[in-house]
Formats: structure tokens, C-alpha cells, sequence
């Protein structure tokens, strides 16, 4: 997330001035390099290896996060490119949704032992076997993710163009023929767009949010649950993001059936706000049940929303390109 606030404008700036192929190689290429540095980064003294690899990746992300909108416009009929767009952010929460399950999954499960019955010799030979057990998860976790970040970028790299041969909007077709604005023109016109700006604001806290609880939940979890409930805490996130693809699709469906932006805005902003007062209470009385009820609910309408203000963006903002 750091990367992203500092990267953000100069990966706008490089996907406006070289479109959708290069930014898309760039990106792929990214995530080729950081998971190969992060297959080397499996013993306990590879963890600052693995954080550059993250990093790394990151800065792919500048660019991932972003192409939605704009692939959707470049090659899709008008009627489809909100539902498009719904189904780029899908395959985005797909991966973050297979992030928070299957790491869980496949690191083992160590009971607790009494030291005090045991000899030192003993507990040596159960941390080494604990620690060569997490290595073989971690292989298990980084080798397949290189192979098939590598395999996309191959794809990519063959297959995917910039635009289509013909434009397939009215709008695509005149923007072709228009003179483009520069990159600062547009963003100048951007800061002075009043919509814009609160829709910025709105849209920054309520995925800000969104992503801040999916990255402490299971801290908080386990903190007023016990550790037990880690496991628990990992399937919270993943029903999170799985129920935000279908609030994605389904989301993106209504609003290319009404085109109705504000009302289903606020619609899910206050589902938002219910859930999240329903959750404290969850964590307050402790029902492990209702938590993952309400990890649904708040999945649905969070996460579901990143499509719509995408085109609520371009909507508001027209005619700056995507």
C-alpha cells in the first residue's frame, strides 16, 4: 500500500503514455521477478529477501490495479463495458481471495508441548523438524507462484494487443480521432472536477478500509479469540473477498441494467457502515458465527463496490479518458 500511494501517478502516467501491451508486459514482468526472489527466500534468514521480492511485486500492482477500466473501455461495445469492468476487478479479488486460503492450508499445524518433561536434545530435534516442515510449505507456496506468473507473462507477450483493429464504441472511435490531452492537462482538470474529488474521497475510505480490516483480521481475530481461531480468521478473509466477486458481478450487472451511480453509492456505503457496527458486536460478545455471517455481508458490499467506482469515475469525469 505504500508503494501504491507513492507509484500511483507515475504508473497512471506511463500506462496514458504507452498503453494497455506495454503496461501490462511491465507488470507481468514485475511479478515474474519478485516471485522468483521470493523462491529464495524460504529460511529464516530470507526474510528481507522475500520483502524485496514483495516489493517487487508491488510495484506491479501499480499497474494491475488500474487496467481495468481502461481495457474495458478500449475493448468493449458501451452496454458492456461496466460489466467488463465488474469481471476485471473479479479476477483481481479472485487472487487475494486464493492469498488469504491457501497459505493457511498449507503451513502445519504444531500442537503446543510441555518443555519441562522434555530433554534438550528433544526439543532441538522438534524445532528442526518444525522449521524443515515450514520450509517444504513455503516451497509448496513460492515455486508454483513463479510458474505461473512466468505463464502469463508469456501469454501476455504473444497474445495480447494494445487495441482493437475497430473501435468498439462511438466513444472509442472519436477519442481515436480527437487529439489526446496530456497526461498534467487531465489531471489539472481532474483536481477542479468537484465530483470527482468526493467521489476520491469516498471511494479512498471505503477500499482503504476494506483493505485495512482484511490485513489485521486475523490479528484481531486471534487477539479476542484466541489462537485457536487463526484458521478461522483466514477463511473470514477469503469469504471477504469471494463474496465481494459476486457483489463485483452482481453490482456491475445492476448498474448496466439502471445506470443508477449515487443511489447504488450509497446503497452500498450504508450496508457498509450496518455491517461493520454489527461485526463490532460480534467481536464483542465473541460469536465466531455471526462473524463470519457479517464477513459476507461486509465482503458484498465493500468489495463489490471497487467496479462501480471505477465507472462512477469515468461517468463523473467524461470526457477524460479512463
Amino acid at each position: 500500500m505504500i508503494n501504491y500511494i507513492i507509484g500511483i501517478i507515475p504508473a497512471t502516467y506511463f500506462l496514458d503514455r504507452f498503453g494497455l501491451r506495454i503496461s501490462l508486459i511491465v507488470a507481468a514482468s514485475t511479478n515474474v521477478l519478485g516471485t522468483i526472489i521470493k523462491c529464495f527466500s524460504i529460511d529464516r534468514s530470507g526474510f528481507w529477501i522475500g520483502m524485496i521480492g514483495q516489493t517487487i511485486i508491488s510495484s506491479g500492482q501499480l499497474f494491475i490495479l488500474n487496467i481495468p477500466p481502461m481495457l474495458s473501455a478500449t475493448w468493449f461495445a458501451a452496454d458492456e463495458v461496466t460489466i467488463a469492468t465488474a469481471y476485471g476487478v473479479f479476477g483481481n479479488q479472485i487472487g487475494v481471495a486464493l492469498g488469504f486460503l491457501i497459505p493457511p492450508l498449507l503451513m502445519p499445524k504444531f500442537s503446543s508441548l510441555n518443555k519441562t518433561n522434555l530433554s534438550l536434545s528433544s526439543i532441538e530435534l522438534n524445532h528442526d523438524e518444525k522449521n524443515k516442515q515450514i520450509r517444504q510449505a513455503l516451497i509448496w507456496l513460492t515455486w508454483p507462484l513463479a510458474i505461473i506468473t512466468t505463464i502469463i507473462l508469456i501469454l501476455i507477450f504473444i497474445f495480447f494487443k494494445d487495441q482493437p483493429d475497430v473501435p468498439p464504441s462511438e466513444a472509442q472511435a472519436l477519442l481515436r480521432k480527437s487529439e489526446k490531452k496530456s497526461y498534467t492537462e487531465s489531471m489539472r482538470e481532474l483536481i477542479y472536477n468537484r465530483n470527482f474529488s468526493l467521489l476520491f474521497i469516498s471511494y479512498g475510505l471505503n477500499v482503504g478500509v476494506c483493505y485495512a480490516v482484511s490485513t489485521v483480521l486475523g490479528a484481531i481475530v486471534v487477539q479476542t479469540m484466541g489462537s485457536e481461531y487463526q484458521n478461522d480468521a483466514g477463511f473470514m478473509g477469503s469469504l471477504i473477498i469471494i463474496s465481494g466477486i459476486f457483489g463485483s458481478i452482481i453490482c456491475g450487472y445492476i448498474l448496466a441494467w439502471t445506470s443508477k451511480f449515487k443511489l447504488i453509492t450509497v446503497i452500498t456505503y450504508v450496508s457498509a457502515m450496518i455491517g461493520f457496527i454489527v461485526f463490532a458486536v460480534a467481536l464483542k460478545i465473541k460469536s465466531i458465527l455471526l462473524m463470519y455471517l457479517i464477513s459476507v455481508m461486509l465482503g458484498f458490499f465493500m468489495a463489490g463496490y471497487l467496479p462501480i467506482g471505477f465507472e462512477f469515475a469515468a461517468e463523473v469525469t467524461y470526457p477524460i479518458a479512463e
